[in-house]
């Protein structure tokens, strides 16, 4: 059964952004840029187009926020057993392009389950997925073509039938990290991330960006909040700005409109378009332009009309 579109929260970097499920699945990812081919794709298909599950296993009461003014999202799940709580984020700052999960027991005991399937292409290409170690680092490898992804962990997952699943449980007080990172296949395995210093200066980060705004009015939170989405979706090396976060324009409008009221939203709002000139002011002028326009390639003649009545 598919994840409704509104249950999704998402993480980011200012170049690319993650979508991440209620129930702890990552099931959109484009890697390293907004305009790369995705590696995670069930959020527009299955499981098996790709997709990063860490999650409890069986029903959970799960509540979730942002850290202060950031995009590091805190995820908690309360089982019948136990309570955990799960931090997702992207680093900011450290030009590179990585995924950080953390887990911690707070209370009981709580049984979790650990699922990696990488599609590249859109879901179309399965890697070559190995198990190596690096630096005395136990880690898994997926490689298909130019793009290579690394998983590291406290405990890696182990291969089933072209997935990598594994089961384990959390005990108040214990920590479990696990890292994504995203490098060219020609390169050299990238360093291990220090997990906690990362959470801790993205937060400094995106707090000290935020703290800018000098909007004092009502409703200050919204804003600051819609501010963040904004710069998460402004690819900062590139002065471009994208849309939305997943390939479906529908898809922007409706969690725009749903972020404004109850954060963390997902995308910007659609850019305001000029208006166009009145028809009748430029009937002249458009006139003699439409005259002049060629219509090639067969298409009927009324198509630069068309054209020329728009912005």
């Amino acid at each position: 059964m598919s994840t409704p579109i509104e249950e999704y929260a998402v993480i980011g970097d200012t170049e690319t952004v993650a979508l991440v499920s209620r129930g702890g699945s990552i099931d959109w990812l484009c890697f390293p840029r907004f305009d790369s081919p995705s590696c995670f794709t069930a959020l527009l298909g299955t499981p098996e187009h790709g997709r990063w599950l860490v999650g409890p296993v069986g029903e959970a009461r799960t509540t979730r926020s942002y850290r202060g003014d950031s995009f590091v999202l805190e995820t908690t799940h309360e089982t019948a057993s136990g309570t955990v709580r799960v931090t997702d984020l992207m680093p900011l700052g450290d030009n590179r392009a990585d995924i950080i999960r953390r887990v911690e027991g707070v209370s009981g005991t709580v049984e979790m389950e650990h699922e990696w399937v990488v599609r590249f292409g859109y879901g179309k290409v399965t890697p070559w997925v190995t198990h190596t170690t690096h630096h005395g680092d136990d880690l898994l490898t997926a490689i298909a073509g130019p793009d290579m992804l690394v998983l590291r962990g406290s405990r890696l997952p182990h291969p089933d039938d072209h997935h990598h699943r594994d089961r384990f449980e959390v005990r108040a007080g214990e920590t479990l990290d696990f890292t994504l990172t995203w490098f060219s296949s020609w390169k050299q395995v990238p360093p291990a991330l220090d997990v906690g210093g990362r959470i801790e200066a993205t937060v400094a980060r995106s707090s000290e960006w935020a703290s800018r705004c000098t909007y004092e009015g009502p409703h200050r939170e919204a804003v600051v909040r819609s501010l963040l989405v904004l710069r998460l979706l402004t690819d900062t090396r590139r002065s471009s700005r994208s849309r939305a976060s997943t390939p479906s324009r529908w898809s922007s409008t409706v969690l725009w409109r749903r972020g404004r009221s109850a954060p963390p939203s997902v995308v910007s709002p659609t850019p305001s378009r000029p208006r166009c000139a009145s028809p009748t002011a430029s009937s002249s002028s458009s006139s003699s332009t439409r005259r002049s326009t060629p219509t090639s390639r067969g298409s009927d003649p009324h198509r630069s009309t068309r054209r020329a009545s728009r912005c």
